[in-house]
Parts: C-alpha cells; structure tokens; sequence
C-alpha cells in the first residue's frame, strides 16, 4: 500500500533541529511506520528546499512554502487574511498526488494547509485531528481579556503591523470558517479524545472515526517511569507552554502568586516555551498585575528534547494550565515519565486524565482550585505511578501501529 501524508512543516515530521519543545509525535509515528517497512510511506511538507529525497524508507517531497514580499504582507495584515479560501496549496497537493499517486492520502490537523485536498481528490482521504481551530477562537482569551487589551498595550505589532495577538485571533477566525466548512466533507478521521470524537459526530456526521492515539518522542520512552518524588519540604513545578494567548500564563502567573505566598523561597515554577523577559510576559504582567518574580516563575525558553526531560524530573509536579487543548502532548510526555499532573478540565484532556486516579483535573481557569490542588498533592498524594501506568498503555508504539495499519486497510476497502 502506498500512502502520502501531508504535514504542514519541518518541526512536524522532525527534519528541522531538535531544539523545540513542543510537537514531535508526527515525526515518532513516522519513525515507527518505516521502522515496520508495512507500507510504501510518502511525506510532504512546506519548505523553502524543494528537493525530493529519501530517508531511513521514506520519501520526503518539500513543497514550496509561499511567502510575501513587504506590501502584500501588510495588505493581508490589513485585512486580506479575510478574504482567502484555504486553496493555495491545491495545486501543489495535486501535483504530489500525481507524482506518487498513492492509495491513501493522511494530512496531519484539519487546520494544515494541506486540508485542501479534502473532497477534491479521487482517493480516500483520512484527517488526523490535530487541533481544532472553532474551538480555540472560541476560548482565544482568557475571562476578563478581550482584544481591546493588547490594542491598548501600545505594541508596535497591534498599531502599526498588525501582525500581533489581535491579528491572531482574527485570522484564526477566518480559518476556523474554512476548517468546519471540509469537516462537512471529509470522509474519514483519526482522534483521540472524546472531545474530538464530539465534535466529529456534531461537525462530520458522514465521517467514520477512528481512534488513534499519539506516539511520542523516543525519549520519553527511555527514560518512561523515570520520575521519583523526594520530600524535600520545598515545591518545584514544571509547564510546557507557548507564547499563545489560550495557554493560561495569567493562570500560572495567579496560582504561582498564591503558592510563593504559601512556600516562599522554597518554591519554583519553571515554564519552558515562554522567553524570558518577552513582551508577551509583559502582557500577562500587566494584565494580572502580578510580576513572574512574584509568582516564583522561571521562563526557560525552548529546550531540547533531553534537556527538557532532565529539567521534568527535577519538578515535584507537573501543571498544565491551558483553556483550549483537545490532547497536549506536553501533559502525555509528563505521565509517560511517571510525573504527578495538575491539569484543567478544557476540552480533550479528561480523555487523558481520570480525576484523583491518574492526575488531578481543576475547573479551567480556576487558579484557586489550581494552586489548593498542588498543596494538596504536596502534602500526601502520590499519582505518579498511575499516570506513568496510564501512558504507558495509552501511547504503546505496537498497538497504535496496527491500529493504524488496519485503519488504512479499512478505509482503502471503502475508498
């Protein structure tokens, strides 16, 4: 069997450098599948090298990423993004297609690019839910935040670009309209979550889904079950987030507040994903009216895979603060190393998480619950045995490669 995936960019199949910490469970699968020799697997991606080549078993087709010079760029900031069809990338998907001209076509999240191919391709086509774009403009902000925040900021990129967070949300408006619209038409998915498995049946009734879950990065599978809790009497917490808005900085930055009050010097909370001294913390100062060094709040930035293992095990706990996540691959590398998690209840992450047994779940947005949960836990609760026990199964490299190739069997039967 000959299958095409379409991922949108080099941090999604793992050719770029490992110097990014979020991602990586495409380019895992990807590992696996070849490492199985079970298909024929071909993989397109947006470069700005377009040169074909073959790796470890696959073949690898780069797609010229478009760009813009200066004026286009601020007429699309401007309010061309409004205006665009999702259809830019067509003709390059068709001509992939036609070069390898495979039996199945899998593209990585509805929200890629690639989704183009969706109802206008004569073989069957399989999306795999990523995020779910409707849904994270929905839960864009925090309570109490609205655009008219950041207009007010002063920032260069709101008044003058307008290419910053406002920007952001408008333009995932758009694509969240494009993304529903071949939801209706698509006529397979993977998911993972019930979230996702929701929305599917409200958004794509004709679709058949099947459950697929994520493989991770290689080395959470070495160092798998690692995590040992020592009473120290000190508190160290550990996220993984971004510089996204829905991520809940304000969150972290409330609690943090309330547990340097408790713990004093002997408490931390490292975040890695956020820059130091970025404007975006700055955002989230202002907003909260609380300073990251009153919080406890270390920013580590981006880390490599192994340094960002090393730092997890360090923490006592770890925290996942973020409103709109259907199943962060943050919070499933975390259980995977045996870490006690504290995470909201926003979308797909109960799927991850059985409350009391395997972690703790908090109203999202509810630093109070979120900072009494972690006292709690530092007191006498020891969940990370079951979470490790949890992932374990739940991200079993065997398993979800049959049930990936028995998937692609059923849907070729039916295509």
């Amino acid at each position: 069997m000959r299958v095409l995936w379409f991922s949108s960019g080099l941090d999604g199949i793992g050719l770029a450098t490992d110097n990014y910490f979020g991602g990586g469970w495409v380019a895992s699968l990807m590992g696996v599948v070849a490492a199985s020799k079970a298909i024929e697997l071909h993989v397109a991606y947006l470069s700005d090298d377009v040169t074909p080549f073959s790796k470890s078993g696959v073949s690898f087709h780069p797609v010229k990423r478009k760009t813009r010079g200066r004026v286009s760029k601020i007429l699309w900031y401007y309010g061309g993004y409004r205006h665009q069809d999702g259809d830019a990338y067509l003709p390059e998907a068709l001509s992939v297609m036609d070069s390898v001209r495979p039996d199945l076509v899998q593209v990585f999240g509805m929200e890629s690019e690639f989704s183009c191919v969706v109802g206008k391709v004569p073989v069957p086509v399989v999306v795999h839910i990523q995020g779910i774009l409707h849904e994270c403009a929905k839960g864009f902000f925090p309570p109490g935040m609205d655009g008219r925040f950041f207009l007010k900021s002063g920032s260069t990129r709101e008044w003058l670009y307008r290419n910053g967070v406002v920007f952001n949300y408008k333009e995932m408006k758009v694509k969240a309209r494009i993304e529903l619209e071949r939801y209706s038409k698509v006529p397979f998915l993977f998911g993972r979550t019930d979230f996702d498995l929701g929305f599917a049946r409200e958004h794509a009734p004709q679709a058949r889904y099947f459950r697929m879950d994520e493989v991770l990065r290689p080395v959470f599978y070495r160092r798998a079950g690692e995590h040992k809790i020592v009473r120290t009497g000190s508190m160290k917490l550990f996220t993984t987030a971004s510089e996204t808005v829905y991520k809940g900085l304000d969150v972290i930055l409330r609690a943090g507040k309330l547990l340097k009050e408790e713990y004093g010097d002997d408490y931390q909370w490292v975040v890695a994903g956020i820059r130091p001294g970025s404007e975006f913390v700055g955002h989230f100062e202002r907003f909260t009216g609380i300073s990251s060094a009153g919080a406890g709040i270390r920013y580590a930035g981006s880390l490599s895979s192994e340094h960002l293992v090393d730092e997890m095990l360090k923490a006592d706990f770890y925290v996942h603060t973020s409103y709109c996540d259907n199943s962060p691959n943050s919070l499933c590398e975390a259980m995977m190393l045996g870490l006690p998690c504290v995470a909201s209840n926003a979308m797909g992450i109960p799927s991850l998480i059985d409350d009391k047994r395997t972690g703790m779940l908090y109203k999202s947005g509810d630093y109070n619950a979120l900072a009494a949960m972690v006292k709690v836990m530092g007191r006498n609760v020891d969940l990370g045995g079951a979470a490790f026990n949890a992932a374990r199964e739940r991200h079993d490299r065997d398993r979800i490669l049959n049930d990936l190739l028995n998937a692609y069997e059923t849907i070729v039967g039916k295509g």
